[in-house]
């Protein structure tokens, strides 16, 4: 089987397990609900923060060290058990129902700041050096990256319901997918060959053509307001930043997939890389509208 074929079939059984999971978890009530999504989104997380440990770049790369596999995915999900506490439900579901959560908006702006800071830093530092970050700052934004993903992807959901979560995940998809196919088939002038030698500027206007193509479909068709049409370019874009920030993380540390748990993908973090970026953009964006404007 090649490489396309087992990519494809991994899409389509990962969509269809999706959709079975969410159909199966609305049919309980409100209270397993919050458990059993609490539950699975705690496994993904740490699951995350584990395949991140090995983007924490080590003197010998061949034994990655155990320290960071473990404290990791505890300190992702000690993050996460934070909101539970502060939050009215499980998981952070009523940080909007009120203004008295200003811990909980600093606390998500500064892992906003670390996250993104980082994320222009590294390019940065990429483009001009081409040096290795220290291994404890790689991991700290891998906290608040894993983190503020989950966070956005809870707070999405809770305030947008399940139709702004399809909506975001399918327009990720739909980009990736289309870049992935337009750089095969139209690609020639490399976006970044340093970071990503695969990725083309084909590959980025196929991404922006299939987005705002979905954009205008469920914008006209559909019984749903998308978000803004601006907005939805930027996911776009971000989504894209997200797979090449990954991406140079996973050069930096001399691999090709950060894991192999997903046929023809690598693992769950090559495969929710630019997810996990417009997840952490959009609660941000969420946050500083509703501290600015209530």
């Amino acid at each position: 089987m090649s490489e396309l074929q087992k990519r494809v079939l991994s899409a389509l059984a990962m969509a269809v397990l999706l959709v079975a999971g969410v159909m199966i978890v609305g049919t309980l009530d409100r209270y397993y609900q919050d458990i059993v999504g609490s539950i699975v989104i705690a496994l993904i997380l740490a699951r995350l923060g584990y395949e991140w440990s090995y983007l924490v770049p080590a003197q010998n790369r061949t034994q990655k060290p155990l320290f960071w596999r473990v404290l990791l995915p505890v300190c992702i999900l000690a993050i996460l058990g934070v909101f539970q506490i502060i939050g009215e439900h499980a998981l952070y579901a009523d940080f909007y129902a009120s203004r008295s959560d200003l811990a909980s908006s600093a606390i998500m702006l500064f892992l906003s700041v670390m996250v993104f800071g980082h994320v222009g830093y590294s390019f940065f530092r990429h483009f001009r050096s081409g040096y290795t970050d220290h291994a404890l700052l790689v991991a700290l934004a891998g906290v608040g990256y894993v983190s503020l993903g989950g966070i956005g992807f809870i707070t999405l959901w809770e305030v947008g319901g399940l139709s702004g979560v399809y909506f975001t995940i399918i327009l990720v998809v739909l980009a990736d997918s289309a870049a992935y196919f337009g750089g095969k088939r139209w690609g020639r002038r490399k976006l970044c060959p340093s970071i990503s030698p695969g990725k083309t500027w084909a590959g980025v206007v196929s991404a922006l053509v299939a987005g705002l193509a979905f954009y205008g479909f469920t914008a006209f068709f559909l019984p749903y307001d998308p978000p803004y049409f601006w907005f939805c370019f930027l996911m776009i874009v971000l989504s894209i930043i997200g797979d090449l920030y990954i991406s140079l993380l996973k050069r930096r540390s001399g691999l090709k997939d950060v894991a192999s748990l997903i046929p023809g993908h690598g693992g769950l973090l090559d495969r929710l890389d630019g997810h996990l970026m417009v997840f952490a953009f959009t609660v941000t964006y969420m946050v500083v509208e509703y501290e600015l404007y209530g």
